[in-house]
């Protein structure tokens, strides 16, 4: 399979909680959850998690851009099942 990144990746390890926004009667709320970003690029994380997210679906990391303001990201990839899923998200210009 040819590779499709746009900007090389680096190892890393590092614990987050991140989020994803939900609408309840009318009301948008946070729902956070732990993850583990095992790899950075330019354009995108590697992200290990226990949640199964959609495709295209629109998570948050915080602390992770200028000022430690939140990061927004889409999932393009999902591997995995059993509460054992490898993300790839694509971060937002």
């Amino acid at each position: 399979m040819a590779e499709k990144r746009r900007h090389p990746r680096r190892h890393a390890h590092l614990d987050v909680f991140y989020y994803t926004e939900v609408s309840d009667s009318g009301e948008t709320r946070r729902v956070y959850y732990p993850g583990t970003i095992i790899d950075t690029s330019k354009g995108g994380l590697g992200v290990l998690t226990s949640h199964p997210h959609r495709l295209q679906e629109q998570l948050w990391f915080e602390a992770l851009g200028k000022d430690r303001q939140a990061v927004a990201g889409e999932v393009r990839w999902i591997e995995g099942s059993d509460n054992k899923y490898h993300l790839g998200v694509e971060l937002s210009a």
